[in-house]
């Protein structure tokens, strides 16, 4: 049975416009498709993967889908709602179904703050959980792993991988349903990588979430997703089941991708994440 589709994305684009001392090379502007007139769909309660070479648009197409950077054209649809043309106060509104964890658990967290000022600062923003707000965030750090009594501290008194289940407490804040985990456990080491990815799986059956996983790391996403999704040069060239893609993969630049996976698996204690039914 088909799933419900959550997010749609039709014919978005996004180019950049370069000067010549940039590139050292070419006279005049050269043009840069970061994204390149993209279509897809996720579908409800899915993880879906983003996997392509560095520079080829992911975390650009991440960042387009949440309008934290305007696009040149095309539609996103939230639950059947164009998202990118909202009015400021519906969009503000519908920001808190949608929440992205970001690649660096170390820029990405206010040095200047404490815990419980970051956690608490979606709520405050939405005006959720009024003169709660601290109830709130010891629920969401114990969500996540981490002792209540930790709240009053300050980000660097924790670890990179304590540093991103802070991040991912602090996504989680306002109940969203769609999460951007954009290269979530990349800068850590792989034991701590697979604790969150571990964590994030089992959040995300708990609250029937939705994830666009983007990643570098083809063996991770292999674990972890159930579709995935293939960029080359800022287009989308392949999207497929999981296990489908990984046994036989159809376009040429994916089987290039994927022959540059270690022959040796990563020994990690993940918990699958593909084989849902179409």
């Amino acid at each position: 049975m088909a799933k419900e589709t959550i997010v749609k994305v039709e014919n978005l684009k996004k180019y950049y416009s370069v000067r010549p001392q940039e590139i050292f090379s070419k006279v005049g502007q050269e043009i840069i498709k970061a994204v390149d007139d993209v279509s897809f769909e996720i579908r409800k309660g899915e993880i879906l993967g983003l996997v392509g070479e560095s520079g080829c648009g992911k975390t650009t197409l991440g960042k387009l889908l949440l309008k934290l950077i305007e696009p040149d054209e095309g539609r996103v649809y939230y639950q059947e709602k164009n998202f990118l043309s909202l009015p400021a106060k519906k969009l503000r509104r519908m920001r808190r179904e949608l929440q992205i964890i970001f690649q660096d658990p170390y820029k990405s967290l206010n040095p200047r703050m404490r815990i419980a000022e970051i956690v608490s600062e979606p709520l405050i923003v939405h005006h959720l959980w009024k003169n709660k707000e601290r109830e709130r965030v010891k629920e969401l750090l114990k969500l996540v792993g981490l002792p209540a009594g930790s709240m009053d501290n300050f980000p660097h008194q924790f670890s990179g991988g304590e540093r991103q289940r802070i991040n991912i407490a602090r996504a989680l804040a306002t109940n969203p349903e769609f999460v951007i985990c954009d290269e979530a456990v990349s800068s850590l080491d792989v034991s701590i990588s697979a604790q969150i990815l571990n964590l994030l799986r089992e959040l995300q059956r708990k609250f029937s979430l939705t994830y666009l996983f983007i990643s570098h790391d083809l063996s991770v996403v292999g674990y972890f997703c159930d579709r995935v999704m293939v960029m080359e040069k800022g287009k989308i060239v392949e999207v497929e089941k999981t296990e489908k893609l990984y046994q036989n993969p159809s376009h040429s630049y994916t089987r290039t991708l994927f022959s540059s996976i270690p022959k040796i698996k990563k020994n990690l204690p993940l918990e699958k994440g593909h084989g849902q039914e179409n």
